[in-house]
Formats: C-alpha cells, sequence, structure tokens
C-alpha cells in the first residue's frame, strides 16, 4: 500500500503525481490524501494527519 499526502498541491502537480502512480501500476493499492492550494489553509491539516495515522496500520 502506498500513502500519499499532498498539501496545497495545484492541479497540475496533482495530475503529474497521480498519472505516475497510474503509470508504474500502483494506483490501485494507492490512498491519496490531498488538499489543492485553492482550498482554505485550514483544511491542509486534515490530509497531513490522515496520511500519518492510515500509514502507520
Amino acid at each position: 500500500m502506498l500513502v500519499f499526502g499532498g498539501l496545497g498541491l495545484i492541479f497540475d502537480d496533482y495530475h503529474i503525481f497521480r498519472t505516475a502512480f497510474e503509470e508504474h501500476g500502483v494506483f490501485g493499492r494507492t490512498v491519496m490524501f490531498v488538499n489543492q492550494a485553492s482550498e482554505p489553509l485550514v483544511e491542509r491539516m486534515v490530509p497531513r494527519f490522515k496520511a500519518i495515522l492510515d500509514g502507520t496500520k
């Protein structure tokens, strides 16, 4: 399982990561917690903690 936490990503960056995961065949077992740069700053904390907590299971 791959846990990916992306904070403050612009769409182009998000798309690069997602495409790379798909091309390498790991997207099916990837959990992505992403917050885009256009979302409020306070919401950037949620993906960080979720990625850390879920990655330790």
